[in-house]
């Protein structure tokens, strides 16, 4: 897709969506490299195991409520969904397990899928934030 077509799709103009492909490219390459820094200073390759991450994640956990910025809420509840006029974007990542599975043939210094799905979030993350902030939004 090109920038006309990103233009008219989100409806800003062309210059908007230079800059705001400029904002998400160095954000995903800071992160990136803040990621790959992170995974060999703690020797993460060594010491994260799927299967012991995944059981380590209580449902105490999961319950916990998170600080929200919705106007009229005050808490995010996982298991307390509510129904209300707002547009909230989901990021949903949940079968990013299933990356884990797939080749890494070609990718230069990935050792693992873990390490692959912590370098991708790890920028997919913040890019979002980016994104969001640009058209004046709220990350809760």
């Amino acid at each position: 897709m090109n920038i006309s077509e990103y233009s008219r799709i989100i409806g800003i103009d062309e210059s908007e969506v230079r800059k705001l492909m400029i904002q998400v490219s160095e954000i995903c390459d800071g992160h990136l490299d803040k990621a790959e820094y992170d995974w060999m200073k703690t020797d993460a390759g060594k010491r994260m195991a799927l299967d012991e991450a995944l059981s380590n994640v209580s449902m105490e956990k999961r319950a916990d409520s998170k600080p929200s910025l919705l106007p009229g809420y005050d808490k995010v509840d996982l298991f307390d969904p509510k129904i209300d006029d707002f547009i909230a974007i989901v990021c949903d990542i949940r079968k990013s397990t299933e990356r884990l599975k797939t080749s890494r043939n070609g990718l230069k210094g990935i050792d693992s899928g873990i390490q692959r799905v912590f370098y991708e979030t790890s920028a997919l993350l913040p890019s979002l934030e980016v994104t969001i902030n640009f058209f004046k939004g709220k990350v809760t």
